[in-house]
């Protein structure tokens, strides 16, 4: 899988340098979402992020954030109403439904994590990993504040799939509600 998917976002890379793109933001499977504190969701909101760069920086890395705990009253109202088989939650949309996330301190701690979320200006990446841009110069891509931009990571996106939807996770039970101690 690693490899594939290292050949699979040099190739992006590629096309993103042949295209002309200003920038190429990798975001590895389909259960993360960009999240940010401080830009107003709504759409281009990543567009705009990425405009306010400064024209020397040619890539940087966000952290990524598991989130999963179901909301409060959502859980509350499983108990009048249909209930997902797995979540217990009714159906509902996914920040409405997992409003429970590690603490964003947590997310951001050194050595925590490498499934970060690369984004290069395509023309200056010499090369890419899945989770790590290379520049031509070898600098070191620093990090985007959490509060900033963030990948958060919806560990229970899956579980509505039944038997097909269970991502296994090595040595770490990410769905484990007593991580999800931060409201978002």
């Amino acid at each position: 899988n690693a490899c594939v998917e290292t050949l699979q976002v040099n190739h992006c890379l590629s096309l993103a340098k042949s295209a002309g793109y200003e920038w190429l933001v990798y975001v590895r499977g389909i259960d993360k979402f960009l999240h940010s504190d401080t830009e107003k969701r709504s759409p281009g909101f990543l567009a705009r992020f990425l405009r306010r760069r400064p024209d020397n920086q040619s890539l940087f890395l966000l952290h990524r954030r598991d989130c999963g705990g179901v909301d409060a009253q959502l859980l509350q109202a499983s108990s009048t109403s249909s209930t997902s088989a797995s979540t217990s939650a009714p159906i509902a949309a996914v920040f409405a439904a997992f409003t429970g996330c590690e603490p964003r301190e947590d997310a951001a701690a050194p050595g925590r994590d490498v499934s970060w979320v690369p984004a290069m200006r395509p023309g200056r990446a010499l090369s890419t990993f899945p989770n790590y841009p290379m520049a031509h110069n070898a600098s070191r891509p620093p990090f985007v504040h959490i509060r900033h931009m963030r990948a958060q990571h919806f560990v229970r996106a899956f579980e509505e799939g039944g038997v097909y939807g269970p991502r296994n996770y090595d040595n770490f039970d990410r769905t484990k509600g007593s991580h999800f101690t931060e409201l978002d």
